[in-house]
């Protein structure tokens, strides 16, 4: 059964998502949100596609889905979703700072 998990960071990275977009229009913060959702389910059915990332951390990957990169771990039974990360932050240092 291939499926998804949330990470921690994962988790408060779409409710930070979510929270900065609806200030301006929750009905987009809601659409963005389940399109992530639906590209979880996708990466839990099919782990290895996107861009493996081994100068960030080992094992790690990334998918861009418009202005957003997640990060995920291709598991046995899926995907790990680590981290969902506007595309113009400093990828590197966020990953050099955990």
């Amino acid at each position: 059964m291939n499926r998804f998990r949330l990470s921690s960071r994962a988790e408060i990275d779409l409710r930070e998502i979510h929270r900065y977009i609806a200030r301006d229009n929750p009905s987009a913060a809601g659409r963005l949100v389940d399109e992530l959702f639906d590209l979880f389910h996708l990466l839990g059915r099919s782990p290895e596609i996107g861009q493996a990332r081994p100068e960030l951390r080992p094992n790690l990957r990334s998918i861009s889905h418009g202005n957003y990169v997640v990060f995920f771990y291709s598991m046995n039974d899926g995907a790990k979703i680590a981290a969902v990360v506007h595309g113009a932050r400093d990828i590197d240092a966020l990953f050099r700072s955990e």
